[in-house]
């Protein structure tokens, strides 16, 4: 990136790629448009917010610029932001996102604060996490219970990548199990008991889908 050229008529400066991409996502249908813009030139430049306020006025370069827009296009034909980013916040923590699991949502902290209720701070509580896609979850759990083991079940393998490079990026991986299994059928009844079972299955009618919030 360089400071704006007057003698570059062409330059797009990073205030002019934000309005130029809210318009965009905003024909879209896209709402929050200008904060999403902001979000994915952040992600573009690999820079905080802060950044972009505080150097409205810097050009683009042009590699920067294709990367942004092609961004933009990916947001505007329906792509989630967490996707095209990569990542997306969970109780507190940074999480790696990929369309190979659903993106968590803010309301699913309910089930990790209702979880922590019945999760002592002595002892040794061992969780199983049902379904743990990203594995947000578990890997919140053990992070506000050090004492606490899991073991994380999902059917995709590809999904539990996600769930291991979560926990190995937040330091719980040496505490998490990872299981390839549908649902509980590969745990052995006779086995470890669990404190808490959790699980946090897709909930959204396949009807429903067309009418959420893009």
């Amino acid at each position: 990136m360089t400071t704006t050229d007057t003698n570059n008529v062409a330059a797009i400066t990073i205030a002019g790629a934000i309005a130029e991409a809210a318009a965009v996502l905003r024909q879209a249908g896209i709402a929050e448009a200008r904060r999403e813009a902001g979000s994915l030139l952040s992600h573009a430049l690999a820079r905080d917010r802060t950044f972009l306020l505080t150097h409205a006025d810097d050009a683009l370069s042009p590699d920067d610029l294709a990367r942004f827009r092609a961004f933009v296009s990916r947001r505007a034909a329906g792509e989630p932001l967490q996707y095209i980013s990569g990542r997306q916040e969970f109780y507190g923590l940074e999480f790696e996102v990929t369309p190979a699991v659903l993106i968590p949502r803010p309301e699913t902290e309910l089930l990790v604060e209702t979880a922590l209720e019945h999760l002592p701070m002595n002892g040794a509580p061992l969780v199983c996490d049902v379904g743990t896609g990203s594995g947000c979850v578990a890997v919140a759990l053990l992070n506000e219970r050090a004492n606490a083991r899991a073991v994380a079940v999902d059917i995709s393998p590809a999904a539990l990548d996600v769930a291991a490079r979560n926990a190995e990026r937040h330091g719980v991986r040496a505490r998490l199990a990872l299981l390839a299994a549908d649902g509980l059928t590969a745990l052995d009844p006779r086995g470890a008991r669990f404190t808490v079972i959790v699980s946090n299955p897709p909930y959204i009618a396949e009807e429903e889908i067309d009418e959420l919030q893009r």
